[in-house]
């Protein structure tokens, strides 16, 4: 009997079985659909983070260190969800978050800025955020293109060391990068930018190999 592919819920959710993580590369890599639908969905734990301890919360990993690396593993789950159930989960909880952020005064209206990212450890490139509105755009000039094997996240970082991701994105091989991500959170909750280079393993949580970094 074949094994059904993982979905974007099981991916963004950390459910993906280690004998499954090569079907989620390849899905990620190759369709466009799945790929798109799983930045979607993490856009959406994003925007549940921002509305307190009456939401859902995953597990904060440990707080990044700007001068060395930091080995971060995500958090060993045994339990596999059926593919509806995951997603399902995951559509009741945005339905909360609009209930949640009507109730709470209104809709929010983020804040638009540019923020310089530096390059850490050597690592050449520049690059600058633009926030505008519900959307970011990531440019930069001069950076290690991506590998086979690899891509780069954008995060943002709270005080406490708590991180979501902004999305991910590929780096030319003219070094050139040009991404468009949403922002589905408030800015003025969180201190420090951060791009990873990350391995295509499956694995959603940071590497621990920041590249770039700047403070909001």
């Amino acid at each position: 009997m074949s094994r059904v592919p993982p979905s974007p819920a099981e991916l963004v959710l950390g459910l993906v079985e280690p004998e499954d993580q090569r079907d989620a590369k390849r899905l990620l890599a190759d369709d466009p659909l799945f790929a798109a639908e799983t930045q979607r969905l993490r856009a959406t734990v994003a925007a549940l983070e921002e509305l307190g301890h009456t939401a859902w919360r995953p597990e904060p990993p440990p707080r990044l260190e700007t001068d060395r690396a930091v080995t971060v593993r995500a958090p060993r789950r045994r339990r596999r969800w059926p593919l509806g159930a995951a997603a399902a989960g995951v559509a009741a909880a945005a339905a909360t978050a609009v209930v949640l952020v009507v109730s709470g005064g209104g809709e929010r209206t983020p804040a638009s800025r540019t923020i310089e990212l530096r390059a850490l450890r050597g690592v050449p490139g520049t690059a600058t955020l633009k926030v505008s509105g519900d959307t970011a755009e990531l440019h930069g000039v001069g950076m290690p293109p991506s590998g086979a094997h690899d891509y780069y996240e954008a995060w943002l970082q709270d005080g406490e060391g708590r991180m979501i991701s902004m999305g991910t994105f590929r780096v030319k091989r003219d070094g050139s990068l040009d991404a468009q991500m949403p922002v589905a959170v408030d800015l003025s909750r969180y201190d420090l930018v951060d791009v990873s280079l990350e391995p295509d393993d499956g694995n959603p949580a940071h590497s621990g190999r920041s590249v770039m970094r700047a403070r909001i």
